[in-house]
């Protein structure tokens, strides 16, 4: 019980996170060059945007709370446009892009996981509630 509410709020965590990393405004063209350091950034948050877009899409058919709901969907709004404007600079600099659905948690970032990410363990977990146990409740 006490497991699947840590997941729970591990993922309201992320959504909360994520939602404040961008906003429709901010799709702007990367410059011509890039460095070591850009290249390190886009690669990495491609990753952790698509994992905030995926566990969005679960809000609907799980969150009891219209709070919920409404945050999920402006997460999965703004991390769309961002993980294209990303995908687009590497492609621009010559710099492979991630690919989608890879399990990235585990990347060394310095001697430690990303920040924020979930396993594909946790990921298949929080898929597979449902009820009670999907929300944490119960």
């Amino acid at each position: 019980m006490m497991k699947k509410t840590g997941v729970l709020i591990a993922l309201l965590s992320a959504l909360a996170l994520l939602a404040g990393c961008g906003s429709d405004t901010e799709q702007e063209n990367p410059p011509s060059a890039a460095n070591d350091a850009d290249i390190e950034f886009a690669t990495q948050m491609i990753p952790h945007h698509e994992q905030a877009v995926e566990m969005a899409k679960l809000a609907p058919s799980r969150a009891q709370s219209a709070k919920v709901e409404a945050l999920a969907a402006k997460v999965e709004k703004a991390q769309d446009p961002e993980i294209e404007t990303m995908t687009g600079w590497l492609k621009e600099w010559g710099a492979p892009a991630p690919s989608q659905g890879m399990d990235h948690s585990g990347m060394d970032h310095g001697g430690t996981a990303m920040p924020g990410m979930m396993t594909d363990a946790d990921m298949g977990k929080l898929k597979r509630a449902t009820g009670a146990a999907s929300t944490g409740c119960g």
